[in-house]
């Protein structure tokens, strides 16, 4: 009888990170402890990593609506739209977007003008995670009434979520969510001028760059300006 060759656990690692997006799903069913790992966030971003340049294909995210209810769907940019991936958390409630960073996509779900859930999705994996009840934020949120900004904090190795926005006659509230510990922790509400409150009114959606999230916007009608949040400082 041949002997039993068991491999590194490190080559392992290298050799499921090149695997297609179907594979991995197969391989899932493995064991529990293989399916924890690949939808981790270590793995994730190691796969991101050592894949080649040319099969991180840039994505395009569309929702659409199935049996009366919305689904976000991943598209291969440059891969005719053969290989796609369906978002497994339907619902009845439309969804918009609120950032991407290293291939993980928020969105927040909405019913009429109110955001009633923040998502963190991985389109790799098909599995996401539902950010805290947003009550616990202490407010209601809006769909046209907030700025929202989702990114990586490197220092912390943690993903995050950042909103603004503000109770009636009160200044602007700034609230970042972390992926990480599951915390809401409101932060210092600073910047030039009444920027906080447009990037609110203007329903700004930060880009995320250089681990910060800027905004574009225009201050007095007169020239835009750029907002940008430290993630690690967690400061404007």
């Amino acid at each position: 009888m041949a002997n039993t060759v068991t491999l590194p656990w490190e080559i392992v690692e290298e050799i499921l990170a090149l695997l297609p997006s179907k594979s991995i799903h197969r391989f899932r069913q493995v064991s529990r402890s293989w399916s924890s790992f690949l939808v981790s966030l270590e793995f994730h971003r190691f796969r991101t990593k050592s894949r080649p340049p040319e099969t991180n294909l840039p994505k395009i995210l569309e929702r659409s609506i199935v049996n009366d209810g919305y689904v976000i769907e991943s598209l291969d940019y440059l891969g005719g739209g053969e290989d796609h991936v369906r978002a497994c958390f339907p619902t009845d409630k439309d969804v918009c977007f609120v950032g991407s960073c290293n291939g993980l996509v928020c969105v927040a779900v909405c019913h009429v003008s109110r955001v009633v859930e923040l998502v963190v999705w991985n389109p790799f994996t098909g599995t996401y995670r539902k950010l805290q009840e947003i009550d616990d934020f202490g407010y209601r949120m809006r769909r046209f009434g907030n700025g929202f900004g989702f990114g990586y904090d490197s220092v912390a190795d943690d993903y995050k979520v950042l909103v603004t926005t503000k109770r009636v006659w009160n200044e602007p509230k700034v609230k970042i969510f972390s992926l990480r510990t599951g915390i809401v922790k409101e932060v210092e509400a600073t910047g030039p001028g009444n920027c906080l409150r447009l990037i609110r009114h203007e329903h700004k959606v930060g880009l995320f760059l250089n681990g910060a999230l800027h905004w574009l916007v225009w201050i007095g009608c007169v020239k835009p300006k750029i907002i940008a949040s430290d993630l690690a400082k967690e400061k404007f």
